[in-house]
């Protein structure tokens, strides 16, 4: 990963896209995320993984928190490897 941004955040985002994949942990609680017009119910242990140029948004729920991964990930980058990798983190 080069050029990368991680943080832990308990807001709401607003709609807004990235030029680079961006990678999502719901740690605690749940909420709604929303992409490309459509939307689905999230809780704590999933991950999502969102494509460049892909409009978002996540709404929290009372107590929910997330940590957020973005960065330029080298093209040959294998998802399957980073994955068990972020399940460590629980």
């Amino acid at each position: 990963i080069m050029n990368y941004k991680t943080g832990l955040t308990k807001k709401d985002s607003t709609a807004h896209l990235h030029q680079s994949f961006e990678i999502n942990i719901c740690t605690d609680g749940s909420g709604i995320f929303f992409a490309n017009n459509l939307k689905t119910r999230f809780n704590a242990g999933q991950i999502f993984i969102i494509p460049p140029n892909t409009e978002h948004k996540f709404s929290h729920y009372d107590n929910t928190s997330r940590i957020f991964i973005s960065g330029e990930f080298n093209h040959s980058l294998n998802f399957s490897l980073i994955i068990p990798i972020l399940l460590l983190l629980f």
